[in-house]
């Protein structure tokens, strides 16, 4: 883990004590750092406009109420992605149930990827071929190019082993490979 992860990691680790000790400032400090992100990541499992932004709130909203027994078992960053992920899912779920929901497939690429790329065409192309990486080498490759999350954070997030991260981001590389030659 880099020095940056470290930092934050501990920053975070400060900032959930904080939270615990029912510190307002931490907890919009927490909420301002992820918030974005969270909702760029909800997007991408629910595809709704509205509705990541609702079960990000939601999510932290259950954190302010049982803050005294906020305890991440991984690092932070890694727990609110969890969290939001499963919140997701289970939205998915509730609208499958009430015959609601979508098959839309659409991926949001925000500008991470956009700054390494000064070449449209190629951005084009590119983007082409993410969306045609099988399901589980999208989200880890997106999870970890994307929002910056380490291999056992993206492990911890999507309930997998890292050997299982590595070997996805080795398939999504190859395949990206083949497709951009």
């Amino acid at each position: 883990m880099d020095t940056l992860n470290l930092v934050s990691n501990e920053l975070d680790s400060r900032l959930s004590e904080e939270i615990r000790a029912s510190n307002v400032a931490a907890f919009e400090k927490l909420f301002r750092k992820y918030y974005s992100s969270l909702c760029d990541f909800a997007y991408r499992i629910v595809k709704a406009h509205d509705t990541p932004e609702d079960i990000v709130q939601e999510m932290f909203i259950h954190i302010w109420i049982d803050r005294e027994n906020w305890f991440p078992q991984v690092s932070v960053k890694a727990y609110l992605f969890r969290a939001v992920r499963n919140a997701s899912l289970n939205h998915l779920k509730h609208l499958q149930v009430t015959d609601n929901w979508s098959n839309e497939q659409y991926c949001s690429i925000t500008s991470n990827l956009l700054e390494d790329f000064d070449n449209k065409e190629l951005l084009d192309r590119t983007l082409q071929a993410i969306e045609l990486l099988p399901e589980g080498c999208k989200t880890v490759f997106l999870l970890s190019r994307e929002e910056g999350l380490t291999y056992e954070e993206i492990a911890s997030t999507l309930d997998i082993s890292v050997k299982t991260v590595k070997t996805q981001m080795g398939r999504a590389f190859k395949t990206l490979r083949r497709l951009l030659s």
